[in-house]
């Protein structure tokens, strides 16, 4: 009989919470060493491959956190062998040799730490759920402490398979301050799972220039060319204000760019708006292809020279928007990836977790990757939410200010910006408030 893994990933905007791990300490580096930046760079790599999938087969609005993903799946990676964790390894690109990958892991959730006096809320928690009994691998269970702060957690999958996904689901919602809710479904685990892995990652953040709500006002939203909605949209006060608002703004000939800020410097957003009222495909297609020569391909291109770009006054007229996406159930994704070996019975080695090789029937190997995400943008900042679940100028006049208008579709991503790691990524199709 085969013994199934799950693993479950979760990931919110505005605020991250963590579950109790060991002591990460006042003397972590607040700033990212080298290795911390190939792994960011690697994270937004992966979440190029993974969107450049998905937004060109999903429609409407999209909301995600790859990094939640990649989390979850880091800590599965840590039990995978041999061809299994090779695949892995290219799929979640991963290029730091695995002591040096598990210790950046843990670097990075350090440095993601928000100090005591921080203006926003940003957590991670990691934990894991494993069949009451059983037996997993003492150096397993330790390394995914130590780099990930994932303490096991025992449950009966087997003879109480409703109440343990219950009480993971209950976890992930606590953790995300209710913002995702039923992350695994009803049948999602079988009585065969054996583990489940699980990322949480929250975010809260006000923006350092908040919008005036005296402002905001119904206006057009085009859903395409010839489609419209009317959107709640939301302006800065400019006039009677001793200190204009500046951003980092870029204008090409397909878009522009804008960098929001929230208070404390450490996180931002960054909007990608089309020229063209009917023209996010396009610049979905040119923005998550290969760059040249940036590992982090075009987008990676374009946020270097936003983020080397001088502040300016910029006109911003940006629609409040709500997002729910999911429960997705993500196997058919990433085995486009390359990563399927994880996936087959029979030949899935994770026998890191517990001393069992294929094909051996106690041989574990994923049987489903879930992952929910929550997103809500207004006046006064951004708090969002995801979830995976895997079972297992010139001289002369001064140049007129640019003028930001949302009022078409767009691509918006939310990144720490010590190391550039694209946390939460997205598209606005239609800004819905629920």
């Amino acid at each position: 009989m085969r013994t199934r893994l799950a693993a479950a990933v979760l990931a919110c905007a505005m605020a991250l919470v963590a579950t109790p791990r060991p002591c990460m300490g006042a003397e972590a580096a607040r700033e990212p060493d080298q290795e911390l930046k190939e792994l960011a760079a690697g994270n937004n790599r992966f979440t190029l491959d993974v969107c450049a999938k998905l937004m060109g087969t999903e429609e409407g609005n999209l909301f995600l956190s790859p990094f939640s993903i990649r989390t979850a799946l880091g800590m599965t990676y840590a039990g995978a062998r041999e061809e299994t964790a090779r695949e892995m390894k290219k799929a979640l690109r991963f290029t730091l040799d695995d002591e040096a990958l598990h210790a950046a892991a843990r670097r990075a959730l350090q440095l993601m730490q928000p100090g005591a006096d921080a203006s926003y809320t940003l957590h991670v928690a990691n934990s894991l759920w494993g069949q009451k009994g059983y037996a997993f691998l003492k150096p397993f269970l330790d390394l995914t402490a130590a780099s990930y702060g994932s303490g096991l957690t025992e449950v009966d999958f087997a003879r109480e398979t409703e109440k343990a996904r219950q009480t993971i689901n209950l976890w992930v919602e606590q953790k995300t301050r209710e913002k995702i809710k039923d992350l695994i479904p009803r049948g999602g685990l079988p009585e065969l799972t054996r583990l489940v892995l699980v990322n949480a990652i929250y975010f809260f953040g006000h923006w350092e220039r908040e919008f005036d709500k005296a402002l905001t006002q119904d206006a057009q939203f085009f859903v395409s060319p010839q489609k419209t909605a009317t959107a709640k949209m939301m302006r800065h006060k400019t006039w009677q204000v001793k200190e204009k608002p500046t951003f980092r703004y870029l204008g090409t000939g397909a878009f522009q760019a804008l960098e929001l800020p929230y208070k404390g410097g450490q996180v931002s957003m960054a909007l990608f708006l089309p020229k063209d009222k009917g023209g996010l495909p396009a610049v979905e297609k040119d923005l998550l292809g290969p760059g040249t020569g940036d590992a982090e391909g075009t987008l990676g291109e374009h946020l270097g020279k936003l983020a080397a770009s001088r502040k300016q006054q910029v006109h911003v007229h940006l629609p409040k928007w709500k997002i729910t996406w999911g429960t997705k159930e993500l196997t058919p994704l990433l085995k486009s990836l390359g990563m399927s070996e994880a996936f087959t019975p029979g030949k899935a080695d994770f026998s890191g977790m517990n001393g069992v090789k294929p094909p051996s029937a106690e041989a574990l190997y994923v049987s489903a990757i879930f992952h929910k995400a929550f997103v809500d943008v207004n006046e006064e900042g951004t708090e969002a939410a995801a979830a995976t679940a895997v079972g297992m100028a010139g001289t002369g006049m001064p140049p007129p200010i640019p003028v930001f208008r949302a009022d078409h579709p767009f691509l918006f991503l939310i990144r720490e910006t010590a190391t550039g790691q694209i946390l939460f990524i997205g598209r606005v199709a239609e800004p819905k408030l629920q």
